[in-house]
């Protein structure tokens, strides 16, 4: 994985790109912005960590919105794009910044792989919700790591520095380690490519079937935080009496971090 210095400098050379691999890879992007209105009710005040380019936030249509994003040109883009008056883009680290205000609703659209630190991205998060506060995780499948991996290889998405490949379960685990209580998770999209009819019925239905569930490409997870009473220090009783390992293999297979 690159360094935060090198990840800043690859985002923003690839942001004059990103509306071209938008409207190449439209049908995944509108599937996600569904998949976000569907959990995010209109007129909520929304904050977006790694927002981007802008598009999925102003989708949501939220009362006061708050894009977050370390590239810059990223977000000249995202100004440029959303010409909704209350929502406003700031430059600043996911993993550090403390936003003005709480929110109803914090997103993670696809930001969990690219994190260079997850556990510090959400102890900060923790550290800013109130308890209607509900935080909305999506990231990819590990299982479609070698597809996607073929995909980038061959022109069919964008390029990416090495992911985080988190399973649903190390991400329930790194919530309730934080703080947070999961009250909602699932599963999206198994053919993420627009094919008249085939593509509806496939994700309509057949991604709905037991066990072909598992091979969507969205995972996604929703969590509130729990009050104080129901929290502990982390570092004080919790992890060495649990055995967790988060695994976020690069794209050799290997374990980039462990827990426990």
């Amino acid at each position: 994985m690159k360094s935060k210095t090198d990840k800043i400098a690859l985002f923003d050379s690839a942001a004059s790109e990103r509306s071209y691999w938008r409207r190449k890879n439209h049908y995944y992007y509108e599937s996600l912005e569904r998949l976000y209105r569907f959990l995010v009710p209109r007129g909520k005040n929304v904050l977006e960590l790694g927002c981007g380019t802008g598009e999925l936030l102003a989708a949501l249509e939220p009362s006061q919105g708050l894009g977050v994003d370390f590239s810059a040109r990223m977000l000249e883009i995202a100004q440029e794009n959303v010409s909704q008056p209350d929502i406003q883009f700031i430059e600043a680290d996911a993993e550090s910044f403390v936003p003005p205000q709480a929110y109803d609703y914090v997103l993670l659209s696809d930001l969990l792989g690219e994190s260079s630190d997850v556990w510090t991205l959400f102890q900060n998060i923790r550290g800013y919700c109130e308890p209607r506060t509900r935080v909305v995780a999506s990231y990819f499948n590990p299982v479609w790591e070698p597809v996607l991996r073929f995909g980038e290889r061959f022109g069919l998405k964008m390029a990416q520095d090495h992911q985080n490949w988190l399973a649903e379960d190390d991400v329930r685990n790194l919530f309730e380690l934080c703080g947070f209580e999961v009250v909602k998770s699932g599963r999206r999209l198994l053919l993420p490519r627009h094919i008249p009819l085939i593509s509806r019925l496939v994700n309509a239905v057949i991604a709905n079937l037991p066990l072909v569930n598992r091979l969507c490409l969205i995972n996604y997870t929703v969590a509130r935080p729990l009050s104080i009473r129901h929290t502990a220090d982390p570092l004080n009783g919790i992890l060495p009496s649990v055995s967790v390992i988060i695994r976020c293999r690069n794209e050799r297979g290997n374990i980039r971090n462990s827990i426990g």
